[in-house]
């Protein structure tokens, strides 16, 4: 993480100085919290499988399913649903999905209104700010930390060693 971040922090800093610093350190931020995030859901699919391969397998799946195939579901969901319940399914399906969290949130960061996308819109068209939208993105991603390390703490609470 120091290398893939510190490095081109330190080069976009040399190029256009601090100006936005801030802003990138809250992404590394959020980048660290979703890997976080899939580790704490890693440790609960490896205590659920009790095979090695079965939890690897598993545990790429999840990865691939949030980062590839939830997006083009909720997008070929979204096409087809009326108006009415449109924002409340961008909502509800922003919170499924921590990788989508952190990327809104990391837009909401270093962008204007136009690169939020459709979910990010939303969530700050129905927050009423920006900073309430990161608020309420930050308070999902730490549901989905807390969350798998807790039912994965009281699993191995159970287990006989």
């Amino acid at each position: 993480s120091l290398l893939g971040f510190g490095l081109p922090g330190v080069l976009i800093a040399l190029v256009i100085g601090v100006v936005g610093a801030e802003n990138y350190l809250l992404v590394v931020f959020y980048s660290c919290l979703l890997a976080t995030i899939f580790t704490g859901l890693s440790v609960l699919i490896s205590l659920v499988a009790r095979r090695r391969q079965l939890a690897l397998g598993i545990a790429l799946g999840v990865w691939i399913f949030c980062e590839v195939v939830y997006g083009l579901l909720m997008l070929g969901t979204t096409l087809y649903l009326p108006a009415s319940v449109l924002e409340t399914t961008l909502l509800v399906g922003l919170l499924g999905n921590p990788v989508d969290l952190a990327r809104v949130l990391s837009l909401l960061e270093v962008g204007g209104p136009h690169l939020f996308g459709p979910a990010g819109a939303t969530l700050v068209k129905l927050a009423g700010s920006p900073t309430v939208a990161k608020l309420f993105g930050l308070a999902g991603l730490l549901a989905w930390l807390v969350l798998p390390v807790a039912i994965s703490a009281r699993i191995f609470g159970k287990q006989n060693l």
